[in-house]
């Protein structure tokens, strides 16, 4: 089964509401392909829960589906995908995909609603991010986040040595952050592993990165982000590891099915991913982790 029925989608929610849950971020895969998706969103708000965020390709959104959400309610952050001016197309794989996802933010600014942009960036992009990030800000896009490509196999078939090294990471985005706030441009601008950029005030601050050299704590994973995030897939409900470890063990320790939710009650937010697709495909960027641990993901159950 690749994605949830309704009626499981149903029975999810309520026992989410019975445990506490406050907040879903929507993801995939691209979930705006699911038959029931505007059905799930209602379902969230009348269950009164709210989508913090929904992350999209923008491809399918449209003026009435915006309509459909604001007479609902529902006014999430939309992050949308953009890789870099003139490469979105290829990093997307869809001749077309760049012209859909500037067509979805203007939509989606021009109906009031926040916007958020995810970038990649490697040294095919690198040249044109600033760029990139000036046509953003004049759009009116509330943040953008720069996300460094991994070295995961299936990049490295398809890109060769395009991923940026950590030294030379760290250093263009140096540059990029110097050059980028000497614009005037408002957006604020988040660097992965880095730097948080707020132009409007002339202030940045630091992003640390937590690790153990020589030593392994279930308390320190490497993605910060996963102490206030439990993911869903549709296959069986399951709650698969979602982010890189510095063990193997602990992604089997949090290998949980969805009837044990409660042990997670005491989370004030639980952000929620709802998948399309099998297991092999909901790691997408994250397929490094599963290549990383030796999982073979194709129908593996979590359990």
């Amino acid at each position: 089964m690749s994605e949830w029925f309704l009626k499981e989608a149903e029975k999810f929610l309520d026992e989410a509401r019975k445990c506490g849950v406050n907040a879903f971020t929507i993801t995939g895969g691209e979930p705006m392909l699911h038959r029931n998706f505007m059905d799930i969103l209602t379902g969230i708000y009348e269950r009164g829960m709210y989508v913090e965020e929904i992350n999209t390709n923008g491809y399918f959104l449209r003026q009435g589906v915006l309509d459909q959400m604001k007479e609902r309610g529902i006014r999430p952050l939309m992050k949308i995908s953009f890789d870099g001016i003139g490469h979105h197309d290829w990093l997307r794989g869809r001749k077309g995909a760049e012209e859909d996802a500037i067509r979805a933010i203007r939509l989606c600014r021009a109906n009031d609603f926040p916007v958020m942009i995810q970038t990649n960036v490697h040294r095919h992009n690198l040249d044109t991010l600033l760029e990139t990030a000036k046509l953003m800000d004049s759009l009116g896009v509330w943040k953008m986040r720069i996300i460094r490509t991994s070295e995961a196999p299936r990049w490295k078939e398809n890109a060769g040595d395009a991923a940026l090294g950590l030294t030379e990471y760290y250093d263009r985005m140096l540059e990029f952050a110097s050059a980028y706030m000497k614009t005037g441009c408002r957006m604020d601008v988040i660097i992965w592993q880095f730097l948080r950029l707020y132009p409007v005030s002339g202030s940045y601050g630091m992003i640390p990165v937590l690790y153990r050299e020589k030593e392994y704590r279930d308390s320190l994973p490497v993605c910060k982000g996963v102490r206030g995030m439990v993911a869903v897939a549709t296959n069986w409900g399951q709650i698969p590891p979602n982010v890189c470890f510095s063990d193997r063990d602990i992604m089997r320790k949090l290998s949980v099915h969805c009837r044990n939710m409660r042990i997670i009650r005491k989370l004030l937010i639980i952000r929620v991913l709802i998948f399309n697709g099998n297991l092999e495909h909901i790691f997408s960027g994250m397929m490094q982790t599963a290549d990383t641990y030796g999982v073979d993901l194709p129908g593996k159950r979590w359990l």
